[in-house]
């Protein structure tokens, strides 16, 4: 979008922006990405540019909150931002030069794909879990996912500075011991640690079970269990996944706590579907078991 002033958006002292993307937008004149006022919170504020003050943010006053202005140009001054006024606040910012305030970083953002349009964070980005550690109510980033997560998994979930929310591939913000980007496929609260034990399908087992064998919570069909026995030598039939481990155990008991390994079969990643795990030594008869587990 091209504009005079405010390329992206023109906003007033008694306005606000709130998990917005401004990216893309050019002004002949001041503010490339957006120019005004108000209050500007977990927004992203990327590749803009001005033909003269204020690529990012040409700032007439207002508070820029668990933002990122980053990767944008003016043809005169302040890249980034530019205070006409110096009336403006930034706190929990991630922008350069450092505008003074709590809490912010000039570090580089790290999007995933700027040049691309793509400004969700790397998982590398010091914008993650960022943001203010006292805002723990639940809300959504601008894909609708649920935030604050915690991003880089140290036990404390906190927002991620701008529009984007970072799902860590094993974060597990409520501390329930299931991983927060399974709950979310499976369609399970990441920021309620109750839901672990609750049973959503009634089938055999938890949902804390089913996210170790990466089953569905839902499908009272879907649940780890051995299929069958068959052969000689033996072969044990299960379905696996290609996310989890998988390893065979034998007893000539079953009452016996001294399961034995059986030799080759695992630890071994799953397959995605009908899985086999034979006891090729010759054993004809025994009991079995298989053990799946997170990677």
């Amino acid at each position: 979008m091209a504009s005079d002033y405010g390329g992206g958006v023109v906003i007033d002292l008694n306005g606000g922006l709130d998990t917005c993307l401004i990216a893309g937008n050019t002004a002949q004149g001041n503010g490339g990405g957006l120019a005004g006022g108000g209050n500007i919170s977990y927004s992203t504020v990327a590749g803009n540019q001005s033909g003269d003050y204020g690529g990012g943010f040409y700032v007439e006053g207002g508070n820029v909150y668990a933002s990122i202005i980053y990767s944008n140009t003016a043809a005169t001054d302040g890249d980034n931002w530019y205070d006409d006024y110096e009336s403006a606040s930034f706190e929990y910012a991630c922008t350069t030069p450092d505008p003074g305030g709590a809490s912010n970083i000039t570090d580089n953002p790290l999007f995933v794909n700027a040049g691309g349009g793509d400004y969700r964070l790397q998982q590398s980005s010091r914008c993650i879990d960022a943001g203010n550690p006292e805002e723990i109510e639940p809300w959504y980033d601008l894909t609708g996912m649920v935030r604050p997560l915690d991003g880089d998994t140290n036990g404390v979930p906190a927002a991620d500075l701008g529009a984007y929310e970072f799902l860590h591939p094993k974060g597990d913000s409520d501390g329930d011991s299931m991983f927060d980007r399974w709950e979310l496929d499976h369609g399970l609260n990441p920021l309620d640690e109750t839901d672990s034990y609750a049973n959503s399908d009634g089938d055999p087992h938890d949902n804390k079970s089913e996210h170790i064998a990466d089953t569905d919570p839902w499908d009272p069909l879907s649940y780890f269990h051995i299929l069958a026995v068959t052969g000689t030598p033996v072969q044990v039939h299960f379905e696996s996944s290609s996310n989890r481990l998988y390893t065979l155990y034998v007893s000539s008991n079953r009452l016996n706590v001294a399961w034995t390994n059986v030799p080759g079969q695992g630890p071994r990643d799953g397959v995605a579907g009908p899985d086999v795990m034979p006891h090729s030594t010759g054993q004809t008869s025994g009991y079995y078991r298989v053990k799946v587990q997170l990677p």
